[in-house]
């Protein structure tokens, strides 16, 4: 297209320069195919009406059970072969199927007059491809733009519909007023059509790339057609969009095929009998409702679906028709005596409009709304589901409205055609009354779908909605804990566990005392075979050292060594196996005793299990979960393990005794744990004796833990010592708060999260700084225990996060967490300053996006070359992420939404991108969001266009050039990129004058300051 007349229309209609080849292609595409249909449109429903009178239902019927077999296996192929070779196919079928019913209808009109199904056959099989191709054609189109791209552009590439119909209409009417042809040899004009339009497709195969592909990444096992619709159907009652877009599609359908009985069937045979004036008319009509309908797509649809969004467009459709509805109600129920010659004029007129609304604005706003509202379904699920909706649903409407008009049409006892006439417009009103309803839900549906598309793993698996429902509970139970499978043994108790399901005490505890005596019994063989080969091993070993090296004794020997030590592996393997399985189900049932209620016979369990039990570990978890039960005194039995020699079995022990509220001797158990303590102060085991001493809770014994608080090398054991530290002062920290604010500058994650829980307990800080910069942490856990700690004094702390939300040089990540605290109390003044922030973030990401441009195209390429663009890219995302941080947060939006969002805007996939752009848009916030759309609708071929874009955002140019980027390099605020550049330059004779940080020096030398002990 010439450059002026592009500039215009992109003007005129919010299409980029980038877009118009795609529009262009598959605007002539819609308009040579809309030519001929136009034809076979008029020419086919005046010649059913004419020769097969009253079969219109039938026909309705026949087309939709042909669409429903052409569904089933257009399912099967659609996720297997590209969209466009599937139109393609259409068309070809299409054109053989006219240039043959053209040589029929020649042959019938000539010789065989009586041949009259030959017009059923022309009416069913033009609307069975029509209906096929404009299911799949916008599944094509969508695939070549993103979700906010094909909003703006297909009202554009749609506007062929009506050009095409309206042409097609001219050269009818010219065919049949001026050249005086009978329609019968027009069918030919649609097969003609379909040949260009396949011309078409072959140079939009060689020019455009689908940004969206509707096969499927992942080929899994091949299905049938009938399987491949009964996974859209798993699919849609999983879907609350395809739900309500599978009723929605039900009532439209019935009150569309109720409204075109009334117009074709009672109105327009009485208007004009005769088939040549009733094809004249539909042309005329073509003509100017097309214009109309063209008018509409051009400059109402595009405007009311980017101004209103999917969803409130989706309503007007049925709208309207409830209005036409209501209109044909009551002008015939206010006629009884069906005065025609009277009221020709007036009847003619709601005719007209009903078919216009019914056709036209079908067209015009219902199937661009409605196919938008598949961008929030995975494109590979486009194609089945679409057949699915048109082969299922679709066919299933029109055969319940066929069958009614056959019944209401057929008993003329009954229901005459003047009861009819206000009859059938009244259900059509309560059907499209219906569908208004239906598009609510809708609407919500297709904001929720659109942002689930954000999520990568959203669709990785197909819910399974065939589970077995169980029967009764327990029985269930009873059968996993007697299952042989462990896993199955293990699901069990956890499910008693959280369900507390004390009624399994003694299954549960037989079962673990079963289990150690069932170890006991498989064990036991194998550990004296093991010992036996061992013993076997060392003796061959020995005998085989005195033989002479290479002689045929010592060689077959060896042999038997190496045979020896294979069966020893393979035992001890077993023997690990065995433990394993039965370690994890003792485990499991300990943890289910300790969960239910402290009953004697539970107690009674526990003790007998320390009575057999060999493994340290269990014996240490039951020792602490018999500390729960106070109110059962075996202490007798607990004391031997004070003398045990593995320190988690002591000290569980030590503890259980402590804890229990009849035992005497509790300063005994102290002496014993500092005994310990003092003969393990270089041990690996420390900090579990400093845990032991902490959970004492005596605060004599606190001279003891400071030497390892404050002059321990190894973190762990500082970690257990401010862990006990904070135990035996039990609220009492406010004098000590200096020490947990030191706490937080440790590297140790443990420590800090310790540290800010018991500054929980003091009062409020002094100073917040510490506690704010913790905010931008790597570990979630250290960044929810600072918020926490900061909501609880958000009275004292929020004019210090007010003051660093404003700070330019705090992290994302920072930013975003102090809104979360602090966004609701912001006032009007302290918000607009935060989008003004926000706006400058994103100028700045579209400066560093341009320099980073440049920087990739640069002739001169250092050494620090690739380090400084992949620093580029990392600080433009930063800034993005700034805007979407206020974006969310002025749309109240959440973690979730903030995630999602810059993932798909981050993604180099432009499906993706306009997906979180679909999102952004439905969120609500409009000046950010618009400007950020802007900017990622143009396709960035040179730096000319990062101007473009910034002189149309900001209204002041960009003054960056490939002549003076570096100077512009040198101004941005990052420590590693000024080393970098400095790196880069150093060699060369002008070096461009450079500021260096502290911290640039540091990382050019390679030596980082040395950080402080967290504890000094």
């Amino acid at each position: 297209m010439p450059v002026k007349l592009t500039r215009f229309f992109s003007t005129l209609f919010s299409i980029k320069p980038n877009e118009w080849d795609s529009v262009f292609y598959f605007f002539l595409i819609f308009l040579v195919f809309s030519f001929g249909a136009s034809f076979a449109r008029s020419i086919g429903m005046a010649l059913l009406i004419q020769n097969l009178p009253g079969q219109l239902p039938l026909m309705f019927i026949l087309i939709d059970l042909s669409v429903m077999v052409g569904s089933m296996a257009y399912a099967k192929y659609t996720k297997k072969v590209s969209g466009l070779r599937i139109l393609q196919f259409f068309f070809i079928s299409m054109a053989v199927f006219a240039f043959i019913i053209q040589c029929l209808l020649i042959f019938v009109i000539n010789w065989l007059p009586a041949l009259t199904w030959i017009y059923g056959l022309f009416f069913v099989g033009f609307f069975f491809f029509y209906v096929l191709i404009f299911i799949h054609i916008g599944s094509v189109v969508a695939s070549y733009f993103n979700a906010v791209q094909v909003k703006r552009v297909t009202t554009v590439i749609n506007a062929g519909i009506p050009i095409g119909g309206t042409l097609g209409g001219l050269v009818l009417v010219f065919c049949l007023k001026v050249l005086h042809l009978s329609p019968n040899y027009l069918i030919i004009v649609l097969g003609l059509s379909c040949l260009g339009v396949l011309a078409l497709l072959k140079v939009v195969n060689a020019r455009l790339s689908p940004v969206r592909s509707s096969v499927s990444e992942t080929r899994g096992i091949p299905k049938s057609p009938f399987h491949e619709l009964v996974s859209a159907f798993k699919y849609i009652i999983n879907s609350r969009l395809m739900i309500y877009m599978s009723l929605g599609l039900i009532f439209f359908v019935i009150a569309n095929k109720l409204l075109e009985y009334q117009y074709q069937v009672i109105i327009y045979p009485a208007i004009y009998p005769d088939a040549t004036s009733r094809t004249s008319f539909f042309a005329l009509y073509e003509i100017f409702a097309n214009l109309t309908w063209l008018l509409i797509q051009l400059f109402v649809t595009s405007r009311l679906i980017v101004g209103l969004g999917v969803g409130v467009t989706n309503l007007i459709y049925p709208m309207l028709a409830a209005i036409v509805s209501l209109s044909l109600c009551l002008y015939f129920y206010w006629n009884p005596y069906n005065v025609v010659d009277n009221s020709v004029g007036l009847m003619l007129l709601l005719a007209v409009i009903t078919q216009f609304v019914n056709q036209e604005m079908r067209g015009a706003l219902r199937t661009p709304a409605n196919n938008l509202l598949f961008n929030a379904i995975p494109p590979n699920q486009w194609g089945v589901n679409k057949a699915f909706l048109n082969g299922i649903v679709f066919p299933f409407s029109t055969t319940l409205a066929g069958s009614f008009l056959i019944f209401m049409t057929s008993n003329n006892q009954l229901f005459d055609v003047t009861d009819l006439s206000y009859i059938l417009p009244s259900i059509a009103l309560i059907a499209s009354l219906i569908g208004i309803v239906m598009a609510f839900p809708q609407w919500r549906a297709y904001n929720e779908g659109v942002f689930g598309l954000l999520n990568r793993r959203l669709f990785d698996h197909n819910a399974d909605i065939n589970s077995r429902k169980s029967g009764d509970l327990r029985l269930v139970i009873e059968e996993k804990l007697n299952s042989h499978d462990p896993h199955h043994v293990i699901a069990a108790l956890e499910m008693i566990r959280l369900l507390q399901l004390g009624q399994f005490s003694n299954p549960v505890g037989t079962l673990m005392l079963k289990v150690q005596h069932t170890e006991l019994e498989e064990t036991k063989p194998l550990e004296l075979e093991a010992k036996h080969l061992e013993i076997d091993s060392k003796r061959l070993k020995n005998e085989a050292k005195h033989l002479p090296a290479g002689s045929t004794e010592r060689i077959e020997l060896e042999e038997q060594v190496t045979a020896c030590r294979n069966k020893l592996n393979q035992t001890r393997n077993a023997l690990a196996t065995i433990k394993s399985s039965h370690f994890d189900i003792k485990k499991h049932c300990l943890d289910t005793l300790a969960a239910l209620p402290q009953t004697h016979t539970n107690a009674n369990f526990l003790i007998e299990l320390l009575s057999v039990e060999s493994d340290t570990t269990i014996l240490a978890i039951t020792l602490k979960h018999l500390s729960l039960f106070g109110n059962v005194n075996f202490n007798n039995q607990i004391e031997k393990f004070l003398s045990h020699n593995t320190p988690q079995v002591f000290i569980e022990a030590a503890l259980c005794l402590h804890n229990h509220p009849e035992y005497r001797n509790k300063k005994v158990v102290a002496e014993k744990i500092l005994q310990r303590l003092e003969e393990n102060r270089d041990s690996e085991e420390l900090p579990l004796y400093l845990y032991a001493l902490g959970e004492l809770k005596q605060q004599q014994y606190i001279f003891y833990l400071l030497p390892y608080l404050d002059n321990s090398p190894r973190p762990d054991v500082r970690l257990a010592a401010l862990m006990a530290y904070m135990h035996m002062l039990e609220g009492q920290l406010d004098p000590y708060k200096d020490r947990l604010i030191t706490a937080l500058s440790s590297e140790d994650n443990r420590m800090r999260i310790a540290a800010l829980q018991a500054l929980k307990e003091c009062q409020p800080l002094e100073d917040w700084t510490t506690v704010i910069d913790l905010l931008g942490a790597k570990d979630r856990a250290v960044v929810n225990e600072s918020k926490e700690l900061l909501r609880l004094s958000l009275g004292v702390c929020r004019h210090a996060l007010i003051k660093e939300l404003f700070k330019e040089d705090i992290s994302v990540q920072q930013r975003f967490e102090i809104l979360s605290l602090v966004y609701t109390r912001l006032n009007e003044l302290q918000k607009e300053r935060l989008r003004q922030m926000a706006d400058k973030s994103l100028q700045m990401f579209i400066k560093i996006n341009c320099l980073s441009r440049i920087h990739r195209q640069s002739k001169e390429k250092g050494k620090a070359h690739e380090l400084i663009t992949k620093l580029l890219e990392e600080m433009a995302e930063n800034q993005l992420l700034q805007v979407v941080t206020v974006i969310t947060y002025e749309t109240d939006g959440n973690l979730e939404f903030f995630q999602r969002v810059t993932r798909g805007l981050l993604s180099n996939s432009r499906a993706n991108q306009g997906n979180a752009l679909e999102v952004l848009l439905n969120a609500g916030e409009k000046y950010l969001t618009e400007r950020i759309v802007k900017y990622f609708d143009e396709r960035f071929t040179d730096i000319h266009v990062y101007h473009r874009v910034h002189l149309l955002l900001y209204d002041e140019p960009l003054d960056i050039t490939e002549s003076n980027y570096d100077t512009h390099l040198f101004l941005l605020n990052n420590d590693l990129l000024k080393a970098c550049l400095f790196y880069s330059y150093k060699d060369q004779v002008q070096m461009p004058r450079l500021v260096l940080t502290k911290k640039s020096r540091e990382l050019l030398i390679d030596k980082p300051q040395k950080k402080k002990a967290v504890a000094a």
